[in-house]
């Protein structure tokens, strides 16, 4: 500070007490009509020096206090944020600090992270961020593209979108190469493990892996664990239960329900396989890879061969006839009623239709005394026996 005074050459300081900081001491030969080496004057009134052509010193000793312009504080550590408190400012490093190297705030810790860092709970009210939030790793907002009709919950869910909307994207890399529009994948890796699905629309997969190589593959529904995992490019496959269809590649049209339904079938379409392994083998437990327009219902049926066409397979562990065949039972069914109550004709009559007015029908029943079989046929009302197979059996 300069202060001019009338006394030529002289150096002025002031000290204060610091046991009664309200007093300034002056070492002056006259100052303010006193004499003396020292002076004290009262701060609660204004102190004027002045001096025309000569430049003096003061200084003060001691802390002045926030009502003399003061801080109430001898000094302040690096990266200090001052506030006020008990009549003077105050720093709490570790509970509020600058980085002013990294531009860093934090707030409960001393050493940030990131722009804001909170250690500790922290309440926010109408929050809005420009781009995804990512809480405890956990990534919310709209993923890849920043489409406004997505929505993702999960690390990398729906990361590399660019144009995609209306999908819904939960789990970590759910969507995560996607590019489609109106998917909905829920389980870690759903509908986008590692390739890109540029084209695939409105496919729903939930449960991890379910559809999670799907390319251009549209209007599949997988639900459970790797259901339709390898599904490229087949379209409108329905896989209900763990690994369900899980190696269709290029089928559609598929239903499989039930644990490993329809699981081997690669490129066969327009299939269907109800239960626990349904349609996972043919006979001699060979996979049922290319099946198409086939039924196979009941616990670990199985087809005729890797390519059944037509055929359908009715019980637990029935086994297939072959393409165009139909098989109700396994070995250990005995008897076969059609009708509600088949047996009781005299209450409840039923018809039986074997073949039509072009294909002939036949009956094929075993010799009650285990020698072999015949053969029933019938022409213009007649009724033919015959132990050697007729044409219309064949």
């Amino acid at each position: 500070m300069k202060i001019r005074t009338p006394l030529a050459a002289a150096s002025i300081f002031f000290l204060v007490t610091l046991v009664t900081p309200t007093e300034v001491l002056a070492v002056v030969q006259s100052l303010n009509s006193q004499t003396g080496q020292t002076q004290t004057f009262q701060n609660d009134s204004n102190l004027t020096i002045s001096s025309l052509n000569n430049i003096h010193s003061l200084i003060w000793q001691g802390l002045l206090p926030i009502s003399r312009g003061g801080t109430g504080n001898d000094a302040f550590t690096e990266g200090s944020i001052i506030f006020m408190g008990q009549n003077k400012f105050r720093q709490d490093n570790n509970h509020f600090f600058w980085d002013r190297i990294n531009n860093r705030l934090g707030i409960g810790t001393s050493s940030p992270t990131a722009t804001l860092d909170v250690s500790g709970n922290a309440k926010v009210s109408s929050l809005t961020t420009s781009s995804d939030a990512t809480i405890n790793t956990l990534t919310v907002g709209l993923g890849g593209g920043s489409v406004t009709t997505n929505a993702t919950v999960g690390k990398n869910a729906l990361l590399n979108n660019t144009t995609g909307a209306r999908n819904t994207a939960v789990g970590y890399e759910a969507l995560l190469l996607s590019n489609g529009f109106d998917n909905t994948a829920v389980g870690y890796q759903a509908l986008g493990e590692s390739i890109t699905s540029t084209g695939s629309d409105e496919n729903t997969a939930v449960g991890a892996f379910a559809l999670g190589s799907n390319t251009t593959g549209r209007f599949n529904s997988a639900l459970g664990g790797h259901a339709l995992l390898f599904n490229e490019t087949g379209d409108s496959n329905t896989a209900v239960g763990l690994s369900s269809l899980g190696g269709n590649t290029s089928g559609s049209s598929n239903i499989g329900i039930g644990l490993y339904a329809l699981t081997a079938n690669t490129t066969g379409s327009n299939n269907i396989a109800i239960g626990e392994r349904a349609g996972l083998w043919s006979v001699g437990s060979a996979d049922l890879t290319a099946p198409s327009s086939s039924i196979y219902i009941g616990y670990r049926t199985r087809g005729y061969d890797y390519n059944d066409n037509n055929s359908i397979v009715i019980g637990s562990e029935a086994e297939g006839a072959g393409s165009n065949k139909a098989v109700i039972g396994n070995t250990s069914v005995t008897d076969v009623y059609f009708g509600s109550s088949a047996g009781l004709a005299s209450i409840h009559s039923k018809k039986l239709f074997l073949g039509s007015s072009s294909v002939p029908g036949c009956i094929i029943m075993g010799d009650s005394d285990g020698s072999g079989v015949s053969y029933i046929t019938v022409n213009d009302g007649v009724l033919s026996l015959s132990t050697t197979t007729p044409t219309a059996c064949q």
